[in-house]
């Protein structure tokens, strides 16, 4: 089992001022540490090229209730957390995300929506035949896990690590970010 340095991260992005607040503690860490604003980007490299990986909430969809009640709404929005931290960061960014996708769970297909779902084993198979060649790596799965009942924290745990090593066996000098679920919420 291949044991890289990895950070777990917290993330709230605002789309109405694109401020950024993020925390982060290390993977064996248990303590979060405090919010910070980013102001300035961080130097990952000259030029920084971003892989980001991930769920419907990484793709760009997003779902609420609003505060005053009623009833829950989605949609795909250009504002989702991926393109403000490119756009506020000046990343150049791929995506690739599935919708519905999680650890343990089949996800639809990016590149063709009416076909059979995919697993996280085909979808890291595509990104291991990509030739780009990334600074970042982002890792963003989990809440299709947790709301479903067949999931189990083995099965996660077992495909986080596969997915892991798969990663970094890929792309040796990328920085490997894996993001627990947060709130995607616009209100």
């Amino acid at each position: 089992q291949v044991e890289p340095f990895c950070m777990i991260v917290q993330m709230a992005v605002s789309p109405v001022n694109k401020n950024i607040w993020i925390r982060y503690r290390s993977s064996n860490g248990t303590t979060w540490g405090e919010w910070v604003t980013i102001k300035e980007p961080p130097v990952i490299a000259e030029k920084t090229k971003w892989l980001a990986v991930g769920d419907s909430i990484t793709f760009g969809v997003y779902s609420y209730i609003p505060s005053g009640g009623g009833s829950a709404s989605s949609g795909v929005t250009s504002n989702c957390w991926v393109n403000l931290l490119a756009d506020g960061l000046k990343y150049e960014k791929i995506i690739m995300a599935s919708r519905g996708m999680g650890y343990t769970v089949t996800g639809q297909d990016p590149l063709d929506s009416s076909a059979e779902r995919i697993t996280l084993d085909t979808l890291l198979t595509r990104i291991e035949a990509l030739t780009d060649d990334f600074n970042l790596i982002t890792l963003a799965f989990g809440i299709n896990d947790y709301a479903t009942s067949s999931s189990t924290i083995a099965g996660i745990e077992t495909n986080l690590n596969d997915a892991i090593e798969r990663l970094i066996t890929k792309f040796p000098n990328a920085r490997l970010v894996v993001i627990t679920p947060f709130n995607s919420c616009r209100e």
